[in-house]
């Protein structure tokens, strides 16, 4: 004989799964990079940061109480950056999302098979 339980008189009732929490990860290529990183650390939003030189990501590993992952590396390289990612999702144990205020020289490279191209504000980004 098989038991039935209503699914309400179950002792562990089931929820939706929640979406997965993100963090933002800014490449630090531009002053306006540099500036929205700024504001998060000042509002103590816990994000990644990734610059190719030490001094460009030193300044978000002090004063930032363990919030930030401050990474060098090459984020025009594919394996570097996915590294990069890799590291502040596990750090920060959520979904890292990419902000780069340049055009991603990886889009640029990558061919269009026809779609429209990527744009912002106008400006076509896998040309800069």
């Amino acid at each position: 004989m098989t038991t039935i339980t209503h699914p309400a008189s179950s002792a562990s009732p089931t929820r939706p799964e929640a979406p997965p929490r993100t963090v933002q990860l800014v490449i630090l290529d531009s002053p306006a990079a540099h500036r929205y990183a700024r504001a998060l650390a000042r509002n103590g939003v816990g994000f990644g940061v990734v610059g190719d030189r030490a001094s460009d990501v030193v300044p978000f590993l002090t004063g930032s109480g363990g919030g930030v992952v401050a990474l060098v590396a090459d984020p025009d390289d594919p394996g570097q950056l996915a590294d990069a990612v890799d590291r502040v999702e596990r750090r920060l144990t959520a979904r890292a999302v990419l902000i780069r205020h340049h055009g991603d020289p990886l889009l640029a490279a990558a061919p269009s098979a026809g779609r429209a191209p990527v744009t912002r504000r106008g400006r076509d980004l896998r040309t800069g």
